[in-house]
């Protein structure tokens, strides 16, 4: 899913069917059939099957939660919209001098959180990746309280996607801050989300 909302599927063969639902039940021949990019902007577990003659391939399924299309990276760096892109295989590194190694994002609307992922870069040669972190939340973008703190444990050896829960918090704003780094390097980051259910 890209950062507007937009879910696409696709099968490495050519001509297969693809089925799928977006309530987490088990897709069939008879579930709704994949024709083209589709607008899922609300929390889903969309689960797929592609279908070859008599043969049907093994469930995929993803998670989504609140998609990113209404909101704001609150950073100077145009590069650090990547954070929200939707793309596992883009990503910024803050290099920034003011606030270093924190990104703000404004949700756009007030959430119920009930928690955050953080996605490393995804590249061969890695740096930044955030080992110790700080995570905030904010419904007015001046007062801020402390969700979670901690350590991606074993990162660096397996750099897969880290979803931390903490109790519901009200938020319109989120602050993701590196206290600590795996190389002592400008914090780096893949994809950002938030967890609302």
């Amino acid at each position: 899913r890209n950062q507007s909302g937009e879910v696409s599927l696709s099968t490495p063969e050519n001509n297969v069917a693809i089925y799928f639902t977006l309530d987490g039940s088990a897709p069939t021949a008879e579930s709704q059939k994949y024709e083209a990019p589709f607008n899922q902007a609300e929390p889903a577990k969309i689960q797929a099957i592609t279908i070859d003659g008599a043969r049907a391939s093994e469930i995929s399924s993803a998670d989504f939660d609140v998609s990113a299309a209404k909101w704001k990276i609150l950073h100077g760096d145009k590069k650090a919209l990547q954070v929200i892109d939707g793309k596992a295989n883009t990503w910024w590194s803050d290099r920034s001098k003011k606030n270093r190694n924190e990104i703000v994002i404004d949700l756009g609307e007030t959430l119920e959180l009930k928690g955050f992922t953080y996605l490393p870069m995804q590249q061969r040669w890695i740096s930044g990746f955030i080992k110790e972190y700080q995570f905030y939340v904010s419904t007015n973008k001046r007062n801020w309280k402390l969700a979670s703190e901690g350590e991606f444990g074993n990162i660096e050896n397996s750099p897969i996607l880290q979803r931390i829960t903490f109790p519901v918090m009200s938020a319109r704003y989120i602050k993701l801050k590196a206290t600590t780094t795996i190389d002592g390097n400008a914090a780096s980051c893949a994809e950002i989300g938030i967890v609302t259910r």
